[in-house]
């Protein structure tokens, strides 16, 4: 994971922003291939001063996700993790105009363009079994 980290000292603790560079490997949800992609997540986040943290508990302006310095050190593992997980595509495709695989055999349509199935209605089988060779005699054929 590359980083690019801008840390600003404000009056209320430690603004640290920038962006993520990390590869992605994953599955295509369509056609099941694995890939690799570089996923850039950026980040923005406010780490407060243990004393302004304790200030604000007391006022009751605590809020759940308030982020605290540990001393002179800023712990950026989690915020990193929720922003390259929140980057990442909800259904990964391994290009956006990838066919996938057919429905009845499974086959992977990127090999073969061309690929069908015949699909008849089954609305229509009673008839279809009317005209197979086997049960069509020769006065059928002739009328």
């Amino acid at each position: 994971m590359a980083l690019d980290v801008r840390m600003e000292a404000v009056m209320e603790g430690v603004l640290v922003s920038g962006t993520a560079r990390t590869m992605m490997v994953g599955e295509c949800g369509r056609c099941l291939d694995q890939f690799s992609r570089e996923i850039v997540a950026d980040i923005q986040e406010l780490f407060v001063y243990p004393d302004r943290a304790n200030v604000a508990e007391e006022t009751g302006d605590d809020d759940e996700d308030l982020r605290e310095l540990d001393g002179d050190l800023a712990d950026i593992e989690p915020v990193l993790r929720d922003a390259v997980v929140t980057a990442l595509p909800f259904q990964p495709l391994c290009s956006p105009d990838c066919a996938g695989l057919c429905s009845e055999c499974g086959a992977r349509l990127e090999d073969d363009p061309d690929h069908a199935h015949e699909i008849l209605d089954p609305r229509w089988s009673a008839l279809q079994s009317m005209f197979e060779d086997s049960n069509v005699s020769d006065k059928t054929k002739e009328s």
